[in-house]
């Protein structure tokens, strides 16, 4: 991790750093552009500094250089107001999927095959590769999706008030069997990605892209059957999780009595 005060008196390997910055900013606004949103206004976060504003990539790598280019994040989604997502108008195309060591305690064969397994299935689906970084912890993939927004998908938006924003936690999931990290973003505002070639500030290691050969993705009926089946069941998984927690409390205040 190189920390860079001064432009004017670069070293060649500070002067390298910062030309591979520049080349991880335009490849995350190349996802952007194949999805078909708006570029900018679009938030960031920097080192420990999250909901920063950018209107142009000039102001990205600033925040990046601002913060010796440690845990730099930029928003899947651009900037659209509370309306229009409360409103379902923002479309679910960039699909953000973490494979994190931690799940698979340390095995690294286990991340390593579970990666594989996860990008053998997004072939069959998609027909198409997604990116890939490593992200210092694991693997994060990046899919881009023509769709629309699913609120004008009838039967879809008849069973949700959001199903853009639940197609976001559902598909991870679907993708990866269930061994994606659960605490991965579940909302459009907090699906931030991270920029190759900066720095993961957990262990300082690098982000790098193990490909960036991304194909345009279109959901199939298979995956969109499998998401109608998950809202579908969402009210019942509610309802249980709530007689669970009743019968839980009940206990309690019966042991307390005792």
């Amino acid at each position: 991790m190189l920390q860079i005060s001064n432009l004017d008196n670069l070293t060649p390997a500070q002067e390298i750093q910062i030309k591979k910055v520049k080349q991880g900013i335009d490849f995350i606004f190349s996802l952007f552009e194949a999805s078909g949103q708006p570029l900018f206004p679009r938030r960031m976060a920097a080192g420990p500094i999250f909901g920063i504003t950018v209107e142009n990539k000039e102001q990205v790598f600033y925040q990046c250089l601002k913060n010796d280019f440690v845990d730099c994040r930029i928003n899947a989604y651009y900037e659209a107001t509370d309306s229009d997502f409360k409103a379902g108008l923002v479309a679910p195309s960039i699909i953000f999927t973490d494979i994190d060591l931690l799940s698979f305690r340390g095995n690294e064969k286990r991340l390593e095959q579970a990666l594989q397994d996860t990008l053998t299935k997004i072939e069959g689906i998609f027909h198409v590769n997604p990116a890939v970084l490593h992200s210092g912890n694991g693997y994060h993939i990046y899919l881009v999706l023509n769709i629309r927004p699913l609120k004008y998908v009838k039967e879809l938006a008849d069973k949700c008030k959001e199903p853009s924003e639940q197609f976001l936690r559902f598909v991870p999931n679907f993708l990866t069997d269930q061994k994606c990290d659960p605490k991965q973003p579940a909302s459009f505002k907090s699906y931030h990605l991270r920029i190759p070639n900066t720095f993961n500030g957990k262990n300082n290691a690098q982000v790098t892209l193990v490909n960036s050969n991304f194909g345009l993705a279109i959901p199939d009926k298979i995956l969109l059957t499998e998401f109608n089946l998950y809202l579908a069941q969402l009210p019942r998984d509610k309802q249980r999780k709530k007689k669970y927690s009743k019968k839980v409390q009940y206990l309690g205040s019966k042991w307390g009595n005792s």
